[in-house]
């Protein structure tokens, strides 16, 4: 989109500058065109990934099946998962994070858009948007407890739980 407005502003300097005002809404209809259309080419891709992924949680580890013409499988075992955090929004879908050991990274190409956002360097799988979250959550939460459980670990992976008016609070602060 500040392709489309940097190219409007100059075109828009150049006519202004030859005083041919009528042209510059002209150019402004013409750069609106592609601009409306890769808008709405992104907003019907997103539409599809968000249909065609999968989450699935089971007993021994988390699947994450995402992709429109190549579909890929991330399997993510609960051997590799330090921690996990979800973040609950308010139409009841949650963003649930998992981070994984550090020699167990995949690339953050190949988790999009399954990926937390801003984390290049340690990408961490996400499932986004789960309808239901808290169920989710509270289900990956039990069955990771009871993996390590059956490893008799002394360290339980953990589910932070951060409500949308204290995540506000925090970058606030930030």
């Amino acid at each position: 989109m500040i392709y489309f407005v940097a190219l409007w502003a100059a075109f828009a300097l150049y006519y202004a500058y030859q005083d041919q005002y009528a042209m510059i809404a002209t150019v402004a209809l013409r750069l609106a065109i592609p601009l409306v259309l890769g808008v709405a080419v992104l907003c019907g891709l997103a539409a599809l990934y968000a249909r065609m992924t999968i989450y699935t949680i089971t007993n021994r580890r988390v699947v994450i099946r995402s992709g429109v013409a190549l579909p890929i499988s991330v399997n993510v075992p609960f051997a590799q998962v330090l921690s996990a955090g979800s973040f609950h929004h308010g139409d009841e879908t949650s963003d649930i994070a998992l981070e994984v050991a550090a020699d167990q990274n995949a690339s953050y190409v190949v988790l999009w858009p399954n990926v937390r956002p801003r984390h290049f360097r340690r990408p961490q799988p996400m499932m986004r948007g789960v309808a239901d979250g808290r169920r989710a959550a509270d289900l990956l939460s039990g069955v990771l407890q009871e993996f390590v459980a059956a490893d008799d670990d002394d360290a339980l992976p953990r589910i932070d739980v951060a409500p949308t008016d204290a995540r506000a609070q925090q970058r606030a602060s930030a």
